[in-house]
């Protein structure tokens, strides 16, 4: 019941942050970044690694708990 919601929040969560991410990769190539700029850029990144390791942690985990009913 959950995991269509789940998935849909993830699609959306991540397409944003990687699309910012290139933007600010082409602000910063372009050199006309500021310090926010940078900053967004480093937070946006750092959140999509953190959201990807949190997809991988809970996949792990839903596989255990199938593995371990059988």
């Amino acid at each position: 019941m959950f995991f269509v919601p789940m998935i849909f929040m993830l699609a959306a969560t991540l397409t944003y942050l990687v699309m910012t991410v290139q933007k600010k990769i082409v602000l910063i190539g372009n050199g006309g970044a500021a310090w926010g700029d940078w900053f967004q850029f480093i937070f946006a990144a750092a959140m999509a690694v953190l959201a990807i390791i949190l997809v991988v942690e809970g996949v792990q985990v839903f596989a255990a708990q199938a593995k371990k009913k059988k």
